[in-house]
């Protein structure tokens, strides 16, 4: 999967083959590298789908049913509360969102910079559609607060601090109108997450000392024994279901089928050779844009890109969402991009 995006992306597109955009290589002040084609399409396609979901997912919630879908009642976590939209667990619902929403807002910024470069330079482009993307990045950032997961909850406002940091810090030049956009995006936020879920997530917050973190702490005491007996290679991947149960110190705790953590998960059956892999990986993916070569890809959105990874990352120390196929292969996806990209035309 990864392989085969990471070609389909690189691939130019049949106006691009043609040479359209080859008047567009330099404006007044430096050069205006437009996204590719094929990347614009495939954000496009990730951001209206993630708001679409997240329609679904909050009137899944006002509405009050325990179905998935209003159609399904999953085996476990069985209660409304528990779930948020198709995802039976929230916190994996939060999870997908929190990996989203930032490149949503990138997205958004950097089209709307190429706007603002266009006229300058006395071309004509069409970014009108781009205000589609500030109610999406709304929808999203708002369904992990109002999904009821702490630790969703924790990593989006982490995140949204850091985003309006690091785009106010990486602009060269304020576009005010930018600015009070993007201000708008997170007073919207703010505003709909105080009218509804503000005061059950408070609550919730305030019990994660009491219920040791719903548990957490005992499969944590357990896994280390795992770690110990499997320090290399570990016990083999997808093999924990399997093995956690006869590490539990007494019957009557519960056969859990994840860690709830998958950094500890990942050691435990990967063993430390292929977890030192995996971060290789990533080491040599996420820095990539900085001395790699590929298509040109905006700061800005490279940014957001590894706030939405370093999000997803922060969240799987506490939670499980790499183990979950649509999570892993947005996840997988963001690292495409960055594995194409290139400050260098």
């Amino acid at each position: 999967f990864f392989w085969s995006a990471r070609d389909w992306l690189l691939t130019q597109s049949r106006r691009e083959r043609q040479g359209e955009n080859q008047s567009r290589d330099k404006v007044k002040g430096g050069s205006a590298r437009q996204m590719p084609d094929r990347l614009k399409r495939l954000l496009w396609v990730l951001c209206l789908n993630g708001a679409i979901l997240g329609i679904e997912g909050l009137l899944q919630r006002f509405s009050g049913t325990d179905k998935l879908l209003w159609l399904v009642q999953p085996v476990f976590n069985r209660d409304g509360i528990a779930q948020f939209g198709p995802y039976s667990y929230r916190s994996n619902a939060a999870a997908y969102f929190n990996l989203l929403w930032p490149v949503c807002l990138g997205f958004w910024w950097c089209l709307r910079k190429e706007r603002h470069m266009s006229r300058h330079s006395g071309e004509t482009l069409s970014h009108e559609a781009s205000f589609l993307l500030r109610p999406c990045t709304v929808i999203m950032a708002v369904c992990p607060l109002v999904s009821m997961s702490r630790g969703g909850a924790m990593v989006a406002a982490g995140q949204m601090v850091l985003a309006l940091a690091l785009l106010l810090a990486g602009a060269k030049r304020i576009l005010w109108r930018q600015v009070l956009g993007m201000a708008a995006i997170f007073v919207a936020v703010l505003v709909l997450v105080t009218g509804y879920g503000w005061d059950p997530l408070m609550a919730r917050l305030k019990t994660m000392d009491q219920d040791k973190m719903s548990g957490r702490v005992e499969i944590y005491q357990n896994c280390r024994q795992m770690l110990e007996d499997f320090p290399m290679f570990g016990s083999g991947p997808g093999t924990f279901c399997s093995v956690y149960q006869y590490y539990r110190e007494r019957t009557t705790q519960e056969w859990m089928a994840q860690a709830h953590d998958d950094w500890l998960e990942t050691r435990a059956t990967f063993g430390w050779v292929g977890f030192s892999l995996v971060l290789a990986a990533l080491l040599v993916v996420l820095p990539h844009w900085s001395w790699g070569a590929g298509m040109p890809i905006p700061r800005t959105l490279v940014m957001m890109l590894w706030l939405a990874i370093v999000g997803c990352l922060a969240h799987a120390r506490f939670d499980f969402p790499l183990q979950i196929h649509s999570i892993l292969t947005l996840f997988l996806l963001l690292c495409v991009i960055l594995s194409c990209s290139s400050r260098r035309c």
